[in-house]
């Protein structure tokens, strides 16, 4: 009981903050890629076709935040891709 207690003690004197897990995860996994480019590698290696895209994704996409028309702040993501020009086109 007294553990809980100085849990609950620790939490009022610094409460969560509200984050946001995908931009946490993202910071997380693009810090360890430039530390160590191998074991980076290596997780994404063992990990199956389905979570590896969902990586790439995750990776590829920003949260932008902006203001509609009554003024209300809105939070959308949105992907980040390169757009590749073909030879010869205008």
């Amino acid at each position: 009981m007294q553990f809980d207690l100085k849990i609950v003690m620790d939490c009022l004197k610094c409460p969560i903050k509200s984050e946001d897990e995908t931009k946490v995860f993202k910071e997380v996994l693009q810090s360890l890629s430039a530390r160590s480019p191998t074991e980076m590698n290596a997780t994404i290696a063992q990990m199956s076709d389905v979570n590896k895209n969902k990586i790439r994704r995750l990776l590829t996409t920003a949260t932008v935040e902006y203001q509609d028309d009554s003024g209300a702040r809105q939070t959308v993501a949105r992907r980040i891709v390169r757009v590749v020009r073909r030879s010869g086109a205008p």
